[in-house]
């Protein structure tokens, strides 16, 4: 007996198995219901059913597998009279069957047990007693992934991995994981990198580890991924912002969110920022509401150790789907790594942009420059030691799309409050070049920007008198400070007495080097914006129970309009690449007690296309007087030659360059200024 949810598309699926005498090959089944009153429409309710197929089927075959005394399957030590046997892997919640068989050299055989059979469940669990939580995936490029998981003691692991399901060719070296006694507030991150892989090409694999005193190896449950795609392939990632996990963070809806991610199936996901929250730890909550970490914290009792545990409840989160998609970091205001902060630290080993750092670096796998990856490759010294690189920005390509990730807090030397002045925000002017030298060497069809707030923003709250310089705003205010070069009244330009040396305002850079979409988050709301071409997304919250106001709508003065559309949390965006389009759509999470007729969970709220950009086989790019850049997409490693003549007889070689680039972010293009 079944009650549908609605007259109009109240679908629901049911699943009845058939046993016993009803599995005759006589059996028929209608299909009946009762109950029905008519309401709008008001046409007697029609009933279509193409098919009723009744399919009975045998048990799986039994599979015989041989067992061995090698000490390389689960057995112990080589030769020591214990056998064991490697079970192919079965998904979570399967039950399996078996018998041990025995033959010794007279051909007598024992059976054990001897009648029945020993039986078990495959865990459906995400984790075990030395794991603390699941797999989590980081750095993808097209020829390696970075894993990484926290054990709470030392660990012997090692990564199966294969293009196959359940069939594992290849195995990186077991590897001991110790945990570092000088640091025991880490635990044990183990990072494993799977290299030389095929690209474009879907992976699975598995962790086995053991403690140290084991004498056989668990195996996790299966995971997978994808190597990078080159151009010309379709691919689908997503996005989030501002995850916060505080006291206004649902975090049932928190997790529904990361299983509408989960079901999208992505190359990879980006975060926006606000992941660890770490200036508000020591921030006294609304109405007394304990911090869903455990309580509020006195003043001073933030240390490394709380902040790392605050890091992994978070990481928990993500983990739904991170196990099997790549994980992309932003730095978020809330994690609190300003320059200015750092700056005046007396402990530059523990502060709060340090600790958080150190965090980081050790539970969220982030790119550093290399082959694949572009970024910041300056480490952050002080006298007396270092905190390494910073891994803040970075950029990568994936398909036909060009992916920049931007920092606008390390840079940050001058506490923005101080004087409300919102030039203080910056990027800094090495990570404006190479932002710069990023985007005008890259001749992808599509390049996105992600960054947790523009640079600059509004001045005040939403009365219009109250100081606020909280990096609040989308196109309304993208003409001001470092990001538009306008002064806070609007009307006179600062940008080169304030940024002596740049080339130009950061919205003039994007548009000039044809961006497609700038990423943000920070004000809680959706927001669709277009401006002079580039689109503005203001990313909402996946797990806020807020689907009316606005979030910070009114202080980053958003407005609605034509070039504008707002609309309340809670969800992720989901992007779409393909060589002819790319289609983002905002994708709703709701619990399932506030779905009702006009909200259901994954619903589509918003959607919007993006043209590609076809660069011509050669592009010239005016400079300067007397300079012109030359762009023309290339092949890395193939050698191009670049010569000029006034005559086409007599040629001028100006250069010679192999295109062998540190990444291959600047690999589409060459260039040269004559």
């Amino acid at each position: 007996t079944v009650n549908t949810t609605s007259i109009n598309h109240g679908f629901q699926l049911f699943h009845y198995d058939l046993t016993g005498t009803e599995l005759g090959t006589q059996t028929r089944l209608r299909w009946q219901f009762a109950g029905y009153a008519p309401q709008n429409p008001t046409a007697k309710p029609r009933v279509d059913i193409d098919d009723i197929i009744v399919a009975t089927t045998a048990p799986p075959a039994n599979i015989v597998l041989s067992m061995f005394d090698d000490g390389q399957h689960g057995d112990g030590a080589a030769n020591d009279g214990y056998y064991g046997v490697q079970v192919p892997v079965k998904s979570g919640g399967t039950t399996v069957n078996f018998v041990i068989t025995a033959t010794d050299t007279a051909s007598g055989v024992t059976v054990n047990p001897s009648s029945g059979s020993y039986t078990y469940t495959v865990s459906s669990s995400l984790t075990d007693s030395t794991i603390k939580g699941a797999e989590f995936l980081g750095m993808p490029t097209d020829t390696s992934m970075t894993l990484n998981v926290i054990a709470s003691v030392d660990q012997q692991a090692y990564i199966e991995y294969g293009t196959v399901p359940g069939n594992y060719t290849a195995a990186t070296t077991p590897a001991l994981f110790s945990v570092d006694l000088a640091r025991p507030e880490f635990y044990n991150p183990i990072e494993i990198t799977l290299s030389g892989l095929q690209p474009d090409t879907e992976y699975y694999y598995r962790v086995r580890h053991k403690n140290t005193a084991a004498s056989s190896y668990n195996a996790r449950g299966e995971r997978s991924f994808h190597t990078a795609r080159p151009r010309g392939r379709p691919f689908v990632f997503t996005i989030t912002a501002d995850p916060h996990l505080d006291v206004n963070t649902d975090q049932s809806l928190l997790l529904r969110a990361m299983s509408n991610i989960a079901a999208d199936g992505p190359d990879f996901h980006i975060d926006l920022g606000d992941i660890f929250m770490t200036d508000k730890m020591e921030q006294p909550l609304a109405n007394g509401v304990p911090a869903i970490w455990g309580g509020e914290l006195s003043t001073g009792q933030l240390n490394q150790s709380l902040l790392n545990n605050r890091a992994i409840l978070l990481r928990n989160q993500f983990e739904l789907f991170c196990h099997s998609v790549p994980f992309f970091f932003t730095l978020g205001n809330h994690e609190a790594e300003y320059g200015y902060l750092f700056s005046t630290a007396s402990d530059k080993q523990n502060n709060i942009p340090a600790w958080d750092l150190k965090s980081r670096k050790a539970y969220f796998p982030t790119p550093v420059p290399n082959t694949f990856f572009g970024g910041n490759p300056t480490t952050m010294n002080y006298t007396g030691g270092t905190l390494g690189l910073l891994e803040d920005y970075y950029a990568w390509e994936w398909g036909d799309a060009l992916f920049i990730v931007l920092d606008p807090f390390w840079n940050t030397n001058t506490n923005p409050n101080q004087g409300n002045d919102s030039w203080n925000w910056s990027l800094g002017q090495t990570q404006y070049n190479w932002l710069r030298d990023t985007l005008k060497n890259s001749s992808a069809k599509y390049k996105f920007v992600f960054m947790h707030h523009i640079v600059g923003g509004t001045t005040t709250l939403a009365d219009g008198v109250t100081p606020n310089v909280a990096a609040r705003g989308g196109i309304e205010v993208a003409g001001f400070y470092e990001w538009g070069g306008l002064n806070a009244d609007g009307t006179t330009n600062g940008f080169a007495s304030r940024r002596p040396g740049w080339d130009m305002p950061i919205h003039n850079l994007l548009v000039q080097n044809k961006v497609s979409a700038v990423f943000h988050g920070h004000d809680h709301l959706y927001g669709y914006q277009t401006l002079d071409g580039v689109v503005y997304l203001e990313c909402p919250q996946p797990g806020t129970a807020n689907y009316t106001t606005l979030g910070s709508a009114a202080d980053g003065k958003y407005t609605q309009g034509l070039s504008s559309l707002l609309l309340a949390d809670s969800g992720h965006i989901r992007v779409s690449v393909t060589p002819g389009q790319v289609v983002a759509d905002y994708v709703r999470a709701y619990r399932p007690q506030d779905e009702n007729a006009s909200r259901h969970n994954l619903d589509v709220s918003n959607s919007f296309t993006l043209r590609p950009t076809v660069f011509p086989p050669i592009e010239m790019v005016a400079v300067n007087p007397g300079q012109v850049i030359l762009r023309w997409n290339a092949v890395v490693n193939k050698p191009y030659q670049i010569q000029w003549s006034t005559d086409l007889v007599t040629w001028q070689t100006i250069t010679t360059t192999p295109l062998v680039f540190v990444s291959p972010v600047a690999a589409p293009h060459s260039e040269s200024q004559s």
